[in-house]
């Protein structure tokens, strides 16, 4: 009878041994699981990032490209309102003096 406790004890503490060795090695796991996930995470957000100034960058290209374009053309029409002006300001004038003289006999 003593045999076949001290054989059961023996069954116990070696059962009692591979569920803490496999509870070592699924801590071993969660952890190197939780690893991975931190440096995919890691890597996720500098992917992000990377992108994410890519495209800030070409945004600004695109925009500061729309302003230069924006910018030529309003100096290309002050320089054609100022040609208008030196070209036709005194006809103005005197149309407008005429305009504001002019005398009404009705």
């Amino acid at each position: 009878m003593e045999d076949v406790l001290d054989r059961l004890i023996k069954i116990e503490n070696r059962a009692s041994s591979v569920m803490e060795e496999g509870e070592a090695e699924v801590k071993k796991l969660i952890e190197a699981n939780n690893e991975k996930r931190r440096l995919w995470d890691e890597e996720v957000r500098k992917d992000s990032d990377a992108q994410i100034n890519k495209l800030k960058e070409e945004f600004n290209e695109r925009l500061n490209q729309k302003l230069n374009v924006m910018k030529a053309d309003t100096k290309k029409q002050i320089k054609e309102l100022k040609e208008h002006y030196e070209k036709f300001h005194t006809q103005y004038v005197d149309e407008l003096f005429n305009e504001m003289t002019k005398v009404s006999y009705e």
